[in-house]
């Protein structure tokens, strides 16, 4: 009986024990923190968030991600509803510049003394909005995350042969692939992050592994970096427009775009592709980050966004990268950091 009692007993403990290291492994597994890569954490992530527009094919614009369509597109105005409390002092009427649901951007030379929350309030509603209205529409790559937009209206619609030059590839050359299949376009990748060296990766897509930057040089990462100017002179393409330029490229757009921008790099370019990052730090997804921009940032941001427009640049596409998705400080709503926005240009 005494025997029967003691293997009961360590019946009991061991299943007990059991249960602990079970609870204990699945409360780590599920934090990501054991026997988990970041960096598959990461994509996992980028993916599951990315499924609606997979499943639907519903941009999370509202509009269909395949063209053509022939309804009217939305215009939202993001609406502020509190200040924050350190910006009080800073406080400046701004609401002038919302009109109709539609932000504009307010006179550069004031928007250092417009408070973070406003300025926060601006940019995310300016970006909620297309500012002309491309008929038909294309996704071209993937239709989740590495898909990017293309106009396909008469005047904005890549030419056979045409250039096509994309930065920022990540080992994904879905969109590249698309572009010269579609199109029988002259598509040129770059990215320097890769571990590629310069190759024909098809009769009509080579790969180079540079980058775009605001200088012509070495990185401190010891990446071959060069401007667009540099870049197409290197290629043979110094008098040659481009039908597409496409970057995304991990927060360095904001050094890219003033040189482009100063540099008059972009008089030439039909249709502008970028992700832009409103939060420093960002292009690496972290949960637990705070995603809100910096004020300086913000002011960077709406800037650059007004010189675009000052050069014949439109947004017919905004797309809202769900992947930097947080919740914002100064109205508790849930926005994005993370914009991938489509431009043409126009005459």
């Amino acid at each position: 009986m005494a025997r029967w009692r003691l293997r009961t007993k360590a019946i009991f403990v061991y299943l007990g024990s059991l249960f602990l290291i079970l609870a204990f492994l699945s409360v780590f597994t599920i934090n990501g923190n054991l026997f988990s890569d970041p960096k598959t954490e990461i994509n996992n992530r980028r993916k599951m968030l990315m499924q609606k527009v997979a499943v639907d094919r519903i941009d999370v614009n509202g509009l269909y991600v395949n063209g053509p369509f022939n309804k009217e597109l939305p215009v939202i105005g993001a609406q502020f509803v509190g200040k924050y409390k350190e910006d009080v002092k800073n406080e400046l009427d701004v609401s002038k510049y919302n009109k109709d649901g539609v932000w504009v951007i307010p006179p550069l030379s004031i928007l250092p003394n417009i408070s973070w929350s406003d300025l926060s309030t601006i940019y995310h509603g300016y970006l909620e909005n297309v500012q002309i209205k491309c008929k038909n529409p294309e996704r071209v790559g993937k239709i989740t995350d590495g898909g990017w937009q293309i106009c396909e209206d008469p005047q904005h619609k890549p030419s056979p042969g045409s250039l096509v030059y994309s930065f920022g590839i990540n080992n994904d050359f879905s969109f590249d692939d698309a572009m010269a299949k579609k199109y029988k376009t002259q598509v040129h990748s770059f990215d320097p992050s890769i571990k590629l060296k310069d190759h024909d990766r098809s009769d009509l897509v080579k790969f180079h592994a540079t980058g775009i930057s605001d200088y012509t040089g070495v990185s401190d990462k010891g990446w071959n970096m060069a401007t667009l100017t540099d870049i197409k002179r290197q290629l043979g393409h110094t008098k040659e427009s481009l039908s597409v330029l496409k970057m995304d490229i991990e927060e360095w757009e904001w050094k890219v775009l003033p040189q482009l921008i100063k540099s008059n790099a972009l008089h030439n370019i039909k249709q502008l592709l970028i992700e832009v990052h409103a939060c420093e730090g960002c292009a690496i997804f972290r949960a637990d980050r705070n995603n809100e921009a910096s004020k300086e940032r913000y002011i960077q941001g709406l800037q650059t966004y007004q010189h675009l427009y000052d050069l014949g640049f439109r947004l017919f596409w905004i797309h809202k990268n769900s992947a930097c998705a947080y919740r914002s400080k100064f109205t508790d709503k849930e926005i994005s950091a993370c914009h991938e926005i489509h431009f043409v240009h126009v005459d």
